[in-house]
């Protein structure tokens, strides 16, 4: 984000209560970074709890965000340092944003 968005992007992190603030050198750009997996779940489940009564929209945008979420639980669960599992987050990574 630009850095004139940076009251935006600290409201945001207030409103989350996680994340934190990198500024790059080469640029004016501020990056809002969520590393935490338990973060991302606290973060994906609070979207899917608003977001709720659109889950039954069936846009590219809604399947994009369910196999993120679904890679994100496999994550949770360790299941990415399998072969299988990588094997699953390479299919869905080759779906998501076509």
């Amino acid at each position: 984000m630009h850095r004139r968005e940076t009251e935006l992007a600290i409201r945001l992190q207030a409103f989350l209560g996680m994340g934190c603030f990198y500024k790059r050198k080469k640029n004016d750009f501020i990056i809002y970074q969520i590393s935490s997996i338990a973060h991302h779940q606290k973060l994906l489940e609070g979207l899917v709890g608003v977001y709720r009564h659109q889950i039954l929209l069936r846009t590219t945008k809604m399947f994009d965000f369910i196999k993120f979420r679904t890679v994100i639980q496999l994550i949770a669960e360790n299941k990415h340092k399998t072969p299988e599992g990588i094997l699953i987050i390479q299919k869905l990574k080759a779906l998501i944003n076509n």
